[in-house]
């Protein structure tokens, strides 16, 4: 049975383009507080392309998150694999015990008659 959770790269997905919104209307109030006789054209502009410059340098934590939630779904899915291998196991385990304990059984039985 595979790793049951679902894919959260939309959520990473979504979380960046948050992420380019706040960063886009963050710079454009400050524009805007900083320049109030900034034209409107001008300030958006501005804004788009600082916001673009600041999230290069973010995002590459975004793509850590992407890679690192990456590793734990491969090592949630090798876990997943060695538990059931292991219950595997023991469930052969478990009816060998059975079959050597109906065996002695027998044999108590056997030897209770004789």
């Amino acid at each position: 049975m595979p790793f049951e959770y679902h894919w959260t790269c939309p959520a990473i997905d979504s979380s960046i383009e948050d992420t380019k919104k706040t960063l886009n209307d963050s710079i454009s109030s400050i524009i805007e507080d900083l320049c109030p006789l900034i034209t409107s054209h001008r300030r958006i502009d501005l804004a788009d392309d600082w916001a673009d410059t600041l999230y290069c340098g973010l995002e590459s934590f975004f793509e850590d998150v992407r890679d690192t939630n990456s590793c734990i779904r491969s090592a949630a899915e090798t876990q997943v694999e060695e538990l059931e291998s292991e219950v595997d196991d023991l469930s052969d385990q478990v009816n060998s015990l059975e079959i050597e304990l109906d065996i002695l059984k027998n044999e108590l039985e056997e030897l209770r008659n004789d």
